[in-house]
């Protein structure tokens, strides 16, 4: 009676190992029979690689992409050569454009001048370049090139920072428009050489580097202006 019982538990063991192995081994072949279908797409994919007609389509492919690439390049150096024309504004804040405008506008009001934000761009662009980074050999600095003893007059702390510098250096034009009875020429040039050399000369000093600076800046406002090109007025 004993050995009947051991025996049964034997038999049923048995079989629940039976039934492991063929789990098993109908795992197995579901698992060789999936890495048997990958092989089979490599081994398509590799041969559609070697296959001639697919390397002449290849070669199709490599020509339109270097149509692709000039035409891409010849876009892109048109548009350099706009920036190069225009202003750059590349190394300012996003927005940086509003600033001069409203900034502008509000030393306008503080100093009751007429003062255009075209004016100011037409400076920036002849001192900077709109480079917030640029230095002069003489020590001038930052987006509008204040001399520092300038800069500390104005109110200016860190002449890197574009919207000090930039209000620095507006509220410095506003006041010499003001000096100037709103004389334009004369607060440029007063701007570049000092309001002492504009007094002593009664006008634009006849240094050559204040008339061509009075000159470009001009020149540079009346076409942002109104679209006039190619006029001097030096005062």
């Amino acid at each position: 009676m004993v050995f009947s019982f051991i025996e049964q538990r034997i038999s049923q063991v048995e079989g629940y190992i039976k039934g492991l192995e063929q789990s098993a081994q109908a795992k197995t072949a579901k698992l060789d029979s999936k890495l048997l279908d990958k092989q089979a797409g490599f081994s398509e994919i590799f041969n559609k690689f070697l296959d001639p007609t697919k390397v002449n389509n290849a070669k199709n492919e490599k020509h339109a992409f270097v149509e692709r690439q000039a035409d891409a390049n010849a876009r892109t150096a048109v548009l350099n050569t706009k920036k190069k024309r225009g202003d750059k504004y590349s190394l300012l804040p996003e927005g940086f454009e509003k600033q001069i405008d409203d900034i502008t506008a509000a030393m306008a009001k503080e100093y009751n001048v007429e003062l255009s934000p075209n004016l100011v761009k037409s400076l920036i662009k002849q001192e900077s370049n709109f480079d917030p980074n640029a230095k002069s050999a003489a020590g001038a600095e930052g987006l509008m090139q204040l001399m520092p003893s300038t800069a500390k007059d104005m109110g200016v702390f860190n002449t890197w920072n574009p919207y000090q510098n930039l209000k620095g250096g507006v509220k410095y034009l506003a006041q010499m428009m003001q000096r100037f009875d709103g004389n334009v020429q004369k607060a440029l040039a007063a701007y570049n050489a000092g309001p002492e050399a504009v007094n002593k000369y009664k006008g634009v000093p006849p240094f050559n580097e204040t008339k061509e600076y009075v000159s470009s800046i001009m020149s540079n406002f009346l076409y942002r202006e109104n679209g006039y090109k190619n006029v001097d007025l030096t005062g």
